[in-house]
Order: structure tokens, then sequence, then C-alpha cells
């Protein structure tokens, strides 16, 4: 257990985390509870250190300027010289991964639903000149009537021109794009994923899972080279009917989620109701 004050919400005087939610190579998630309110919130703890601390403020900065029905709402930090607390709400259904786990495969009309709110983040995001990276369903969250939280910012930039040049490559593997692997990041990595998250949420198979790798990077090797996974052609009935004509996979024909249809999806003022598909 440990306690603290988040110098950057007021309404949160001191905490106490609790349950493990996620671990990673850089630290961990846990649940936490306002000891002044009593709500219940997640909190991110990451180490800190001369190697990491850039990559670590610019995630906080980044969180700290997004608000979006589809981004997970951020609450406030606690920064100290070896460790950062990030204060997020708690979405207690967890991931999609985690759904597709219990469940399987999901069916038409949540999957439709899904997908128009990842759209409608990832819109938000590249209209503000950001890129995700890490789009994969254990980095999408779900509120308790279904609505979708994009999460996990650490791997995301700020592009501030149309094509980012970078010499990292960071991501999950399977969902990673052509332009994530060779460093030219655009919107249109983005997008390979989602449509790499869309084969898995309408399968419940990893994409490139029936393909059997010695190493992971020969996966990398195969993805840079522009090969999609299997059924590289979104189908239709996994999208929502004004984006079926959008076509993601191989690069050369790839649309941004401010381009072509995708922009349809994410144009309307309000946020979609989670429970219903609009046609």
């Amino acid at each position: 257990m440990s306690d603290g004050r988040p110098p950057t919400d007021e309404s949160i005087i001191s905490w106490k985390s609790g349950d493990l939610i996620g671990i990673g190579s850089f630290g961990e998630v846990r649940t936490a509870i306002n000891n002044t309110t009593g709500s219940v919130f997640a909190v991110k703890t990451l180490r800190r250190d001369m190697g990491n601390a850039a990559t670590i403020d610019a995630e906080i900065k980044l969180l700290m300027s997004l608000e979006h029905p589809n981004i997970v709402r951020n609450l406030g930090c606690e920064v100290h010289s070896t460790v950062v607390h990030i204060f997020m709400e708690y979405c207690p259904s967890g991931s999609v991964q985690n759904i597709l786990r219990t469940f399987g495969p999901l069916p038409g009309a949540a999957l439709q639903s899904y997908v128009r709110q990842i759209v409608q983040g990832l819109a938000y995001l590249h209209y503000r000149g950001i890129i995700h990276r890490d789009i994969k369903p254990a980095n999408l969250l779900l509120g308790p009537s279904g609505e979708i939280r994009l999460s996990d910012f650490g791997c995301a930039r700020v592009q501030s021109e149309s094509i980012v040049n970078t010499t990292s490559v960071l991501g999950t593997p399977a969902f990673m794009s052509p332009e994530a692997i060779t460093g030219k990041l655009s919107a249109k990595s983005d997008v390979w994923s989602l449509g790499c998250t869309v084969l898995e949420l309408a399968t419940g198979e990893t994409p490139y899972l029936e393909r059997s790798f010695e190493h992971p990077l020969q996966l990398l090797l195969l993805i840079a080279q522009g090969t999609p996974p299997p059924h590289g052609c979104l189908p239709v009935s996994a999208l929502p009917s004004r984006t079926s004509s959008c076509r993601v996979f191989p690069s050369g024909e790839r649309t941004g989620p401010q381009q072509g249809s995708f922009s349809e999806v994410s144009s309307s003022p309000k946020p979609l109701d989670p429970l219903k598909t609009t046609p």
C-alpha cells in the first residue's frame, strides 16, 4: 500500500493503492481509492530515471491535454524523483482483450459499435496531430455501458509534419504497421493497427497467429515488406456502413480517420451511443 497527495487535482486529497490491474516493463497499474471521497480510480506507477524521464514527462503532458469521450480520462499526477503516479478513471470492465478472452469474437452489432468509437477516438487524436502507435485490444478499455476508451499513450508521438521520422521501434509486433517498423510514421500507422485490431475483434485470433516464427524479428521483417495479415481487406460486416468502402491494407491504399469515409464516422458533434449502431 502507498499514500500520496497528487498536486494536479485538488479533489484528491490523499489516496491508497489497491489491487494490481496490469504490469509492464516500466511499471504497473493498480486500483486506488480517494481517502476523502471514497471514489475509486486507477493509478499508473512508472519508474522514473535519467533514461526515461523525458518520455514519461511527455506522456503526462500529452494525457493532460486530451479530453474526449473515447479517450481514457486523466485525473492528475504525482511526480517524485524516482517514480511517477498517473491518476486515471477506472474502467472496471477492463480491456477489450479481456472481453475477447471471456466471450470470444464479438457479435456484429457490438463489433460495429466498438469500431465506430475507436475511429472517433483516433480521429480526435489525429486532428490534434497525435499518433497513438499502439492500438490493440489490450489498450482499449471498456466503460460500464460499452463505452470504448483509448488508453496507454506511452508510445504516442506528436507529429509536427505529415510524416514523422523516428529511429525508435515501439508497439506490439502483431499490430505494428510497416511505417512503424521503418520509422516513417504517419496517421496511416494507426489505421493499419486499427485494421489488425478489427480482425482480432471479429475472429478472436491475434493477427498473423497462423504463421509460426522462431523470433519476433521475422514477423517485423514480414510486416515491413507490407505483408498484411490474412483477410487483408476488412470484411464489410465488421465496419459501420459508412466506412465499409475504406481499405486498410495494403499501405498504398490506406485511408486515415480524417480522410474519405472515415471522417464521416467521426463528424457528429455528439458522442455515439455505444448501445446503438447507427446505419
